[in-house]
């Protein structure tokens, strides 16, 4: 399955660039993240807790940073499971990063993958809740740029 996405943050793309370098930070604004582990600088494990359809899935994820180009483009490879669902699921984000001024448009690509019992809700259900999961993220960043730009 492939979900585009187009945000934008009022911010440089510095600053929004620069939150992949603190994942602590960035993880916070996970919605359901219940666990993060930094295995080094560009891979890290965790567990999410996320309700799809009328269940709730708790995925152990491995994710790593597989490209990166300061400022403008990262690419993520996560992949991961939930064994109540004995479901698997990978996914790999491109984010594109052009700064425009005092504001910063981001283009999200993700290629998702999906098996086991989790994948019998469909396209439209998983679509529908990994769009509501990528506005709930991109809410949580907006609020901590925010946050970041009234502390200078």
């Amino acid at each position: 399955m492939r979900i585009e996405k187009r945000l934008v943050f009022a911010a440089p793309v510095e600053d929004v660039f620069a939150l992949v370098d603190e994942v602590e930070a960035l993880a916070s604004c996970i919605p359901g993240l219940e666990e993060l582990s930094v295995v080094d600088p560009r891979t890290f494990d965790s567990r999410v807790k996320m309700p799809v359809g009328p269940i709730s899935a708790r995925f152990q994820l491995h994710t790593s940073i597989e490209t990166i180009q300061p400022p403008t483009r990262i690419v993520i490879v996560t992949e991961g499971k939930d064994a109540g669902l004995a479901g698997r699921i990978k996914q790999r984000q491109e984010f594109d990063l052009q700064g425009n001024g005092d504001q910063t448009d981001v283009l999200i690509t993700s290629e998702l993958q999906i098996q086991g019992r989790l994948a019998t809700f469909g396209q439209r259900v998983i679509g529908a809740r990994a769009d509501q999961f990528a506005d709930e993220v991109a809410e949580n960043v907006r609020r901590l740029l925010e946050a970041r730009r009234a502390q200078r």
